[in-house]
């Protein structure tokens, strides 16, 4: 079926104009970003496809581009569209309330970054700046890795921290496994950044390790006090070796 065969009522380009965006299902919506099937099938036909194929819309939304164009009748350029209109999505979501956020805020940052990297296929670890009152300033992903690793380097984290003016910095990276629980590289990464942070008097406040779903702050079940405790009469090794 191509959406020509489909009565035009019922296509969902006529049909965001007559009933606006929100009635629309997510294939309607996904259907209109494609914009443009095959011979065989409609952009319709296909966007159920790509949501019968990852589960949800949140999955297509953080599929990567080689994963979209393993469906039929999606190529470079529509897997590219698809993208960045999830990109957008969740710029919008959190855009207007990110001047707000504060530190403290613990179950917000845990949302926003569930939103953001939770369901991402490999590693990536970010950082999250906060000024002296502990107001949000900006965010800036410091490395991507594999399925299961990513490398940081403390010198990558605070060169963006001092040109972003933090006083404070927040850790944040994601398990593609869903298992948010730390491992034993997630502590070793966190106590060299946290002696790091120190030499340049920037404090890590806290490291954030999300899943599908799920967030674990190492602030709030109280292993990143732990960590400076027993750091902070360490000295600093040279972790670029």
């Amino acid at each position: 079926m191509t959406m020509r065969t489909i009565p035009e009522g019922m296509r969902p380009y006529e049909r965001l104009e007559r009933c606006g965006a929100e009635a629309l299902s997510d294939a309607e919506l996904l259907a209109i970003l494609i914009k443009s099937g095959t011979r065989e099938r409609s952009a319709l036909a296909i966007a159920e496809e790509l949501l019968l194929k990852h589960g949800s819309l949140a999955d297509v939304g953080t599929a990567e581009l080689s994963e979209l164009k393993s469906c039929a009748g999606i190529g470079r350029v529509k897997s590219i569209r698809l993208h960045a209109a999830a990109e957008l999505g969740r710029r919008i979501a959190f855009g207007r309330c990110r001047n707000k956020i504060k530190i403290t805020d613990y179950e917000y940052l845990g949302d926003m970054l569930i939103s953001e990297i939770g369901r991402l296929r490999q590693e990536v670890f970010q950082a999250l700046f906060f000024d002296k009152k502990w107001n949000y300033i900006s965010a800036c992903r410091i490395s991507a890795g594999t399925v299961d690793r990513t490398l940081v380097h403390p010198r990558e984290v605070f060169y963006n921290a001092i040109k972003n003016l933090a006083s404070a910095v927040v850790l944040a990276h994601n398990h593609p496994s869903g298992d948010c629980r730390p491992s034993r590289a997630d502590y070793d990464t966190t106590e060299r950044l946290v002696k790091a942070g120190r030499l340049v008097g920037i404090d890590v406040a806290d490291h954030m390790i999300v899943g599908n779903g799920k967030y674990y702050s190492m602030y709030r079940e109280g292993d990143l006090i732990k960590i400076k405790e027993k750091t902070l009469n360490e000295g600093f090794e040279d972790y670029g070796t």
